[in-house]
């Protein structure tokens, strides 16, 4: 019996099909899922299976999905079916044969873990988001499939996520769950063809998005230096050369003497640390360059701050940051209520108050270029930025103390 026209597959439709003759099974062929296809047999057995060219073979062979049934006792609903077809093409696609490799589920933790593997990990906050994404959505809607997830069930996430009083968090748990599903529908092999956060508005449903502005005043800065100056290597001189540079805290966490020209009083932060993914030059101040030359060298290591004898660099900073702001709120009697990045917004605010062009500015702390500018000034600025910086350490000397010297003692 010839094979029927391609159609849309109903379950009314299936159950309607008539027994094929004996040793001649036909299909019905799905228009939803082209390669999907119903194999009829004289018994009546109706079998969804793929008809595809699967990776390494160069002719097309048919992969068995199941028998079509209510879901229960080994059969698969229509649904069941399309979402199980989609993900074997979407193996074929990555130059896999379901035969040989389990095909992904729909589940959203399932697609999540690949979403993050694939994307988020390559993204410059990968941990960061990642926690966020676990803690906040993979904990909710692990087991249930992506298909399933509506409207709905985001708008209560968020009024959940607001009632706990975590305001900044939920525009980055929405801005993840966002990227997640706008990911499924570009790469088109998991058979997702919308969003449930399509047509919400987070401004409306969040608030607006409030950005961080703490600078530190001139009082802090000093008591922030002072405080460094008690805390042992590598925290100590790590966030001093923070607020010398005004680099960001992995950059300053990740140096290497490798990237330390110290004749040319230079740090060149290469690509793969960068966020703008170019190299980024710094001149050093002549304070920055004492510090530098004050610390310890580890045999063997490139690192310039480590906790562990020169095997890593520094990863994480948040006992050490809290140890300072405790130094801090010690001397100023008040707790001073600042984060690592506050140092480097006050970097860029203090460049501004020494009379540093923006542009310049702009350049130090390793901000990329905008406009017009981008594409026509390219101008290095070296000059400039480095006369920027020892105007800036003046300053910060003024602000510590004119007591203090260039080289800070280093404690072992």
């Amino acid at each position: 019996m010839a094979d029927l026209p391609r159609r849309e597959l109903k379950d009314q439709f299936i159950r309607s099909l008539k027994l094929a003759p004996k040793g001649r099974p036909y299909a019905a062929p799905d228009i939803v899922v082209p390669q999907l296809k119903l194999i009829v047999s004289h018994t009546g057995r109706k079998t969804f299976k793929v008809w595809a060219i699967w990776p390494p073979a160069k002719n097309p062979a048919f992969r068995t999905i199941g028998d079509f049934g209510d879901g229960t006792g080994g059969t698969v609903t229509l649904k069941g079916a399309r979402t199980e077809a989609r993900a074997m093409l979407g193996q074929r696609a990555d130059g896999l044969d379901p035969k040989r490799h389990k095909a992904r589920g729909d589940t959203f933790g399932e697609l999540m873990d690949e979403h993050i593997a694939l994307h988020v990990s390559q993204t410059r906050r990968a941990k960061q988001a990642e926690r966020e994404i676990r803690a906040d959505l993979m904990a909710r809607w692990k087991d249930r499939s992506v298909h399933d997830i509506t409207r709905a069930d985001v708008v209560l996430l968020i009024d959940q996520m607001k009632a706990r009083g975590v305001e900044r968090q939920v525009h980055n748990v929405y801005g993840h769950l966002r990227a997640f599903y706008n990911w499924l529908i570009e790469r088109g092999t998991y058979g997702v063809t919308a969003s449930p956060c399509d047509r919400l508005r987070p401004k409306r449903l969040i608030g607006a998005k409030k950005f961080r502005d703490r600078v530190l005043s001139d009082d802090e800065i000093g008591a922030v230096w002072r405080a460094a100056d008690h805390m042992a290597y590598p925290w100590g001189t790590y966030f001093q050369l923070l607020l010398l540079t005004g680099a960001r805290r992995g950059e300053v966490g990740g140096m290497r003497w490798s990237e330390i020209d110290l004749g040319a009083m230079l740090w060149r932060v290469p690509p793969d640390r960068f966020k703008q993914g170019v190299t980024h030059t710094v001149p050093l101040s002549e304070d920055a360059m004492a510090l530098l030359r004050s610390l310890p060298r580890f045999d063997g290591s490139d690192y310039v701050f480590s906790s562990s004898a020169g095997r890593a660099p520094l990863k994480t900073y948040s006992k050490a940051a809290a140890k300072l702001r405790a130094l801090v709120a010690a001397e100023l009697g008040t707790d001073p209520n600042f984060v690592v990045h506050d140092l480097r917004r006050t970097v860029r605010t203090g460049l501004a108050a020494c009379g540093v062009r923006d542009e310049v500015a702009e350049l130090i702390v390793g901000h990329a270029r905008q406009g017009l500018q981008r594409v026509y000034d390219q101008y290095g600025y070296r000059k400039e930025m480095a006369a920027g910086l020892e105007r800036w350490a003046r300053r910060l000397r003024s602000i510590v103390g004119a007591d203090r010297g260039k080289v800070v003692p280093l404690r072992r």
